[in-house]
């Protein structure tokens, strides 16, 4: 009797076995990068390390990313992930919410969840993962407030919209908390993913004294913490734990759990409780905080940190109209704003001459074509120098609307140059 009550609760077990084996579940989650890329050291590449890492934990979860180069890509790398069977597609960033309505739309028994944007939530096929970015920018503002010695710090904006805007509220009223006095530097790089024009801004503001400097501008954002190392003051990171980027002055970073979000939406969608609308991840429920690294940091700010009472600050921030970068226009915009500053003062540099009634060597008298190429080699030596010297010319004209002072040192030094070109062609002449 043993023997055969034995091999029935055997038999019992292996069905079972069978059963559960027969009923695991397995889903593939895609992942679609804006153009900042996997490896942005931020916002895309926290993302997918937290998939890994999920991978890591349930090997029935597949994950795989692609990248997006240009906005083209968006709808594209969509199109190949609902086209391979995917579950769950992940577009990281708020760029990417047009190009996932019109596949949500399309495709409505496909799960979409899309990062830092809520245009979707009236989707029933979208998740919106969306972060109180203001709570942890303000405590990192606290950091920047207490940690400046010359009263003036900086920010770095990727791009300009309503979610954006909000690490630079956050930032501005962290500061303003600790210090009402502080100077606030702002830029907008327009990119989140130009390392040179973030360097570029941080050294413009480290130029005007600024000494400790945040940025929310993703892959741009190492530019700009480039630039603070290269300089010796204070860096402030964005998404991830940026230390490790330069160890000695990143101070923190103001942290998005996105690999949390990326994780329990999958998690979602494997245990079939996949809800679309908005899910807040902020300080409360440790979807923002600042990094975990304070190695840099004094008792005082950490302990002034954890007693923030970041709301009614932001709140105020907010009512107070806190001013934040504008908008960059389109690049052919700046260029013919800085055409129109900078060339009458190039060209300023000819008057001397004119003013003299110098005599002009025939060559340029009757060659106009000639004369104008020797002003244009003129100019770019110029603006070399400038670029050299003044951290200005070709980058500061492309790449903003035109900077007063760097327009000032550019015809200031073309004045200069171009005088000498003249007295050089009086001799020549004489």
């Amino acid at each position: 009797m043993k023997k055969i009550l034995a091999v029935v609760l055997a038999l019992v077990l292996v069905l079972s076995m069978g059963v559960a084996f027969a009923e695991e579940k397995t889903i593939k989650v895609g992942v679609i990068t804006d153009v900042g890329g996997v490896n942005d050291k931020s916002f895309n590449q926290t993302t997918w390390e937290g998939m890994l890492a999920l991978m890591d934990e349930y090997p029935n979860i597949q994950a795989s990313y692609l990248e997006s180069s240009t906005d083209a890509d968006y709808s594209s790398n969509i199109e190949t992930f609902v086209d391979e069977g995917y579950d769950l597609i992940i577009c990281v960033g708020y760029m990417l919410a047009d190009a996932c309505r019109e596949a949500a739309e399309t495709y409505p028994d496909q799960k979409f969840a899309i990062i830092d944007d809520a245009t979707n939530a009236d989707l029933p096929n979208v998740a919106c993962l969306m972060f109180s970015q203001q709570e942890a920018s303000y405590l990192v503002g606290i950091v920047a407030g207490m940690m400046t010695k010359s009263n003036t710090v900086g920010y770095v904006q990727g791009m300009v919209s309503d979610s954006m805007n909000l690490f630079g509220i956050g930032y501005i009223a962290g500061v303003k908390s600790v210090n009402p006095d502080a100077t606030v530097l702002q830029y907008n790089a327009n990119s989140f993913s130009d390392a040179t024009i973030g360097s570029a801004a941080a050294t413009d503001m480290i130029t005007n004294g600024a000494d400790v400097i945040y940025h929310a501008a993703g892959g741009t954002g190492s530019g700009v913490i480039e630039a603070c190392a290269t300089n010796k003051v204070w860096a402030i990171g964005v998404d991830t734990d940026q230390s490790p980027l330069a160890p000695e002055y990143v101070v923190t970073s103001a942290m998005k759990r996105v690999d949390t979000a990326a994780q329990d939406i999958s998690l979602a969608v494997l245990n079939d409780t996949f809800e679309a609308g908005v899910k807040l991840y902020e300080l409360a429920n440790g979807g923002v905080d600042i990094a975990p690294t304070r190695d840099l940091l004094s008792e005082d700010i950490i302990a002034a940190v954890k007693h923030a009472g970041y709301s009614a600050s932001v709140i105020e921030a907010t009512a107070a109209g806190v001013a934040l970068p504008p908008p960059e226009k389109t690049s052919w915009r700046r260029l013919w704003l800085s055409l129109l500053f900078g060339l009458p003062l190039l060209w300023l540099g000819m008057m001397p001459m004119l003013w003299a009634n110098a005599p002009i060597p025939p060559a340029l008298r009757e060659n106009p074509i000639l004369n104008v190429s020797v002003q244009l080699v003129l100019a770019l030596i110029v603006a070399g120098i400038n670029y050299r010297y003044f951290k200005g010319g070709f980058a500061s004209l492309f790449h903003r609307a035109p900077n007063m002072d760097t327009l000032i040192a550019l015809g200031s030094a073309a004045a200069i140059l171009q005088t000498a070109g003249v007295l050089v062609m009086l001799i020549a002449g004489g």
